[in-house]
């Protein structure tokens, strides 16, 4: 007779978005994610990238458990990145689905210093 366990699986992290960084020159992707319900017994987080044309992922950084963004400075503007997350325990893994397809690009226009503008226009006219 042989008796097999089932040990709980580890909860990925969900709800991935990526984001184009805002208000800013370009080249930054602003990663979101809901933590996995097993945040406290983790590891931490990998954060890994791949753009349509690549076969795999690349690893880009690693992030303590509790942690739920982060910030690509390496995306170049114009190129579709897809991103994933796994939450690590030890040598347990467990993968989010992929986020959203993002591009990075430059905004010309700074909307967090619009009252800057304001205030300039006003004390010139």
């Amino acid at each position: 007779m042989s008796l097999c366990l089932l040990l709980p699986s580890l909860a990925p992290p969900i709800n991935l978005c990526a984001r184009d960084n805002p208000n800013d020159d370009g080249g930054k992707i602003n990663l979101t994610w809901t933590l996995s319900s097993d945040d406290e017994e983790l590891d931490g987080y990998r954060i890994y990238r791949k753009t349509e044309t690549d076969t795999g992922f690349i690893e880009l950084a690693f992030r303590g458990k509790g942690v739920n963004s982060y910030l690509d400075e390496e995306a170049q503007d114009g190129i579709l990145y897809y991103y994933k997350i796994t939450a690590i325990k030890g040598d347990e893994v467990a993968e989010s689905e992929l986020s959203n397809p993002v591009k990075s690009s430059p905004q010309w226009f700074d909307t967090s210093r619009i009252n800057v503008v304001i205030f300039a226009g006003l004390f010139i006219f």
